[in-house]
């Protein structure tokens, strides 16, 4: 069974939540303060303006508030464990230093490159695209991604993981990497620095924190 049972919001899930706060707050909303701001103001372009900012003002609160994630408020901040074990991580030697993920910077590395999972777990990379695969392998073995939680989401209509290597607009990956049976991952991205991202991406959408897998 798979220790987080329940998966973040995607991008896809807020973006409709957004619009659909729009629809069903937002514009029932806009008429009545442009209503009750006219009539109180009593000039009424003046008061269209005053409804209109207040409208939009509130509409912006909603939306915030109803696409607000655990996982995104955790994301930016690592957690004291995470901190603690990177702080412990540390061998012989200038270079044996661990570094977290989301600190790591691919562009100023050179390969191999051995990055280290929360279960202690190691491999070693001989290439830059294979970083989302390892991670996938890894999410996929300890339980944290499962065909359920899948597709995960790289942008509005890519996917950095699916069951079949295609995208949500029925196109094939570019560059389609089968971990198992049941997942393929997407390894076309813009460079180093973008697998990393989406490498984070796809931890936290298994809500794990990315400051917990360590990089040298």
């Amino acid at each position: 069974m798979p220790r987080y049972p329940y998966r973040p919001m995607t991008d896809f899930e807020r973006k409709t939540i957004q619009s659909g706060c729009l629809i069903v707050i937002g514009f029932p909303l806009f008429l009545i303060v442009i209503v009750i701001s006219v009539a109180m103001v009593g000039q009424p372009f003046i008061g269209f303006i005053i409804g209109v900012v207040i409208a939009l003002t509130a509409c912006a609160k909603v939306i915030k508030f109803a696409t607000v994630t655990k996982p995104d408020l955790q994301a930016t901040k690592p957690t004291p464990q995470a901190a603690k074990s990177a702080s412990r991580v540390k061998e012989a030697g200038p270079m044996a230093e661990w570094i977290a993920l989301t600190l790591w910077e691919p562009l100023k590395a050179t390969l191999p490159v051995t990055v280290m999972f929360l279960d202690g777990s190691r491999c070693e990379l001989r290439r830059w695209d294979d970083l989302l695969p390892e991670v996938a392998r890894w999410l996929w073995d300890s339980g944290h991604l499962t065909s359920t939680s899948l597709p995960v989401w790289s942008g509005h209509t890519r996917y950095i993981a699916n069951a079949s290597p295609t995208h949500s607009h029925r196109k094939a990956f570019t560059r389609p990497h089968r971990v198992n049976e049941e997942l393929v991952v997407e390894k076309d991205t813009d460079g180093r620095d973008e697998t990393r991202r989406f490498a984070i991406k796809l931890l936290e959408h298994c809500r794990v924190d990315p400051s917990s897998v360590l990089v040298r």
